[in-house]
């Protein structure tokens, strides 16, 4: 009795053909027609720091005003 199930996977092939065949069909109206469109996609803009705007370096040592020294003494 090897033919006891052979009704069962007949419908089961037919069920799963089906399924397949809706997704190919369904996959062709949402995905067919995407390249005869001229839309042309912009790619994203790479941020770029314009080279006045950079970082201010390390700012050189201040300059000293010039003390008044003491004065110097008087000989004697």
């Amino acid at each position: 009795m090897a033919n006891d199930n052979q009704g069962s996977r007949t419908f089961l092939a037919i069920v799963l053909g089906g399924i397949v065949l809706a997704l190919v069909i369904a996959a062709y109206f949402m995905y067919g027609n995407k390249g005869d469109s001229n839309v042309r996609i912009e790619k994203p803009a790479v941020e770029q720091v314009p080279e006045t705007a950079a970082p201010p370096a390390e700012a050189p040592p201040a300059e000293e005003a010039p003390t008044e020294s003491a004065p110097e003494p008087t000989p004697n």
